[in-house]
């Protein structure tokens, strides 16, 4: 002002709110170990159906919309028979490798489950380390992807990933079943989400609920170890025949437990994966089931739980 009179000056602005990521989907891959059998009885000793071509078709129906796709973590029981039958690792390798040929991007892990494991259900409890698994599934296979990162001790029998996806930091931490060293594995889990903080932490683990959503009592020994941690709100698991999705509070925060296994199905399992899509501009997680063997969505499966969305704030939601 030329005149050095007083002014009253008024600022007027608004908010900045970031826009609405595009929804994205995790896909959990449930029990696979009566494809990997593939009818073969002596391999099997429970009456299964199932196909590897069964288990080819989820991996590459991921590959045909590996675009929506963020994170493939499977949540165990790859195999049957831990170190009996190669011809089942063998299988697995070439289910995921249509995986790894076609959508080599898409970050995947395994939580390997007891029949993986040859100290659990393997040639001999006496011998220790996982032959197959780390043959097949070892490091050397995830070594030197951008996501990959990294072991628990000398095999990948524990391992991690590092992602992101819709504007989204995520941490997948993949826990092989109960084994002796436990209180260890679950001490380095602890220190990853620790050294993450600002990453959303998401758990695979072949055991942690039943059927009818109760703990298992390793998976609630996970569960008390790792709660604390302000990033973690998923933990997926299989294991037991069933789906359900447990809701737990901590701390003011929601942690979701969701069981998926359709071993006991038609088929070996009939083609079943466990669909998360996650819609940031409506803070939900919509889970539901679909069969890529009869393209057909979970609420037409007479056992199934149903369509549910789960409130999740990922900072996207419109503000007045």
């Amino acid at each position: 002002d030329p005149d050095s009179d007083e002014l009253t000056v008024t600022f007027f602005g608004r908010e900045i709110v970031p826009p609405a990521a595009a929804d994205f989907e995790i896909i959990a891959i449930p029990d696979t170990q009566y494809y990997t059998c593939d009818g073969n009885f002596s391999s099997c000793p429970f009456f299964t159906d199932g196909s590897i071509e069964t288990f080819e078709a989820q991996t590459q129906w991921i590959v045909d919309h590996q675009e929506s796709i963020g994170y493939v973590p499977h949540v165990g029981d790859l195999v049957q028979n831990a170190d009996w039958y190669e011809e089942e690792w063998m299988r697995a390798d070439s289910a995921f490798s249509i995986l790894d040929l076609g959508a080599p991007e898409i970050p995947y892990g395994i939580a390997f489950g007891n029949h993986d494991l040859r100290n659990l259900y393997g040639a001999s409890a006496s011998v220790t380390g996982d032959t197959f698994l780390n043959q097949y599934f070892g490091t050397g296979r995830f070594n030197g992807r951008v996501y990959y990162g990294g072991h628990f001790s000398f095999t990948n029998n524990n391992h991690y990933v590092l992602f992101e996806r819709g504007g989204l930091a995520f941490i997948g931490i993949h826990l092989e079943y109960d084994r002796e060293y436990e209180g260890a594995v679950l001490n380095w889990a602890d220190d990853l989400l620790k050294q993450h903080p600002n990453r959303r932490a998401i758990i695979s683990r072949h055991a942690i609920i039943d059927e009818d959503g109760n703990f298992v009592s390793d998976g609630e020994n996970v569960f008390n170890a790792l709660k604390d941690n302000p990033n973690l709100f998923l933990f997926l698991c299989g294991h037991i025949d069933g789906e359900y999705i447990r809701t737990d509070q901590h701390n003011g925060r929601t942690i979701y437990t969701i069981l998926s296994d359709y071993q006991s199905e038609p088929n070996g399992g009939d083609g079943w994966l466990r669909r998360l899509q996650f819609v940031p501009d409506a803070d939900q997680i919509t889970v539901r089931s679909y069969s890529v063997l009869y393209d057909q969505w979970d609420w037409e499966d007479p056992r199934a739980t149903g369509w549910q969305d789960l409130d999740y704030d990922m900072g996207y939601r419109t503000r007045e």
